[in-house]
């Protein structure tokens, strides 16, 4: 936007870069003052901020739109803006869509931080387990990252045209804490307190990196603006809690492993409650599990998809995206502070 004097009525922040998670809602902004008579009007003026919006996503990615022409009836404009916010919204639909592959990077963080195909995390943990069990200022990513690698190339995942952008990480805090940092009864808020784990920084107890570890995924424009930092933090969390319940199932499979040694002391009585105990934590950790991933997210996923069909704008195809996360997120029992401390 070219506007020396300040007479126009889009305000533009060109210190936003594209790769921010602002620059989509607060990059350009309306003066109300400014707005002319004929475009006075609420829808009017959204089409407007939309169909600016879409324009530079177009420009952006190399591609050109037609300018509105002047003309003295102020009546035609309407008319004008709705037509181009039509054109702008279905192009760059089409581009996120068709040449960015949308649906298919979708699933594919669905696949990694949702756990819906597992065996390659079989693979990861075999292998990074006792790396995992380290004091998280004693791992090395760079191994951890390698272990990730060759777990998804020799599972189901080698055939994921995106596997590449999926990377390791280890934060600062705990699963549970990083929620309760962000998450209160009220809402979200405090976004910005759970960081990548920093060394140099660290002042607090030790973490083992089951408890630190995460999935981080690399994403360019145009796909950040569904795929936005927000986004990715809201996909980590559920991610962290359903690692979290993964490696509890492994400590329970393992403990029923060591049980089975006991039978040869002919001392089955004397472990009857540790054997009780063991199977019911065992069938509950895999119940929830089970809800979590089948009841929860595949359902879920399906109604996003339906929504997904009849979508029109990039800003329905993000209302969708985030009321699938928001109901998963819901049903994870995150937004519930007594009952997650509980879990």
């Amino acid at each position: 936007v070219h506007d020396p004097y300040g007479e126009f009525m889009m305000v533009e922040k060109p210190y936003l870069a594209i790769h921010e998670d602002a620059y989509w809602e607060k990059r350009y902004d309306v003066r109300a003052s400014h707005v002319p008579s004929f475009l006075n009007h609420k829808e009017v003026v959204h089409q407007v901020v939309t169909t600016g919006k879409y324009l530079t996503v177009m420009r952006e990615c190399g591609q050109t739109a037609h300018k509105i022409k002047y003309s003295p009836n102020d009546r035609v404009y309407a008319e004008l803006v709705a037509k181009a916010y039509e054109f702008a919204s279905a192009t760059v639909l089409r581009l996120l869509m068709d040449k960015n592959s949308l649906m298919a990077r979708l699933e594919s963080v669905k696949h990694y931080f949702l756990l819906d195909q597992g065996d390659w995390f079989v693979h990861f943990m075999d292998t990074a387990e006792e790396e995992l069990a380290k004091d998280v200022r004693q791992i090395s990513r760079q191994r951890l990252e390698s272990m990730l690698q060759l777990s998804l190339v020799t599972s189901i995942s080698a055939n994921d045209a995106f596997k590449d952008d999926v990377a390791c990480d280890v934060m600062n805090c705990t699963a549970l804490d990083e929620v309760l940092h962000v998450i209160s009864i009220d809402g979200l808020d405090k976004l910005a307190k759970a960081r990548p784990y920093d060394a140099a920084a660290d002042a607090g107890p030790a973490l083992s990196g089951f408890d630190a570890f995460t999935l981080a995924y690399k994403v360019d424009w145009p796909l950040n603006v569904v795929l936005s930092k927000a986004t990715l933090t809201k996909y980590r969390w559920l991610f962290r809690h359903l690692f979290s319940y993964k490696c509890v199932e492994r400590e329970l499979c393992a403990s029923w492993m060591m049980h089975q040694g006991t039978k040869s002391f002919q001392a089955h009585q004397a472990f009857m409650t540790d054997f009780a105990l063991r199977r019911r934590m065992q069938h509950f950790v895999q119940s929830l599990q089970h809800y979590l991933v089948m009841d929860v997210v595949e359902n879920q996923w399906h109604a996003f998809k339906e929504g997904m069909r009849s979508i029109k704008t990039v800003d329905d195809v993000l209302r969708t995206h985030d009321r699938f996360l928001g109901s998963c997120i819901k049903h994870f029992m995150l937004n519930d502070p007594q009952l997650l401390k509980q879990l």
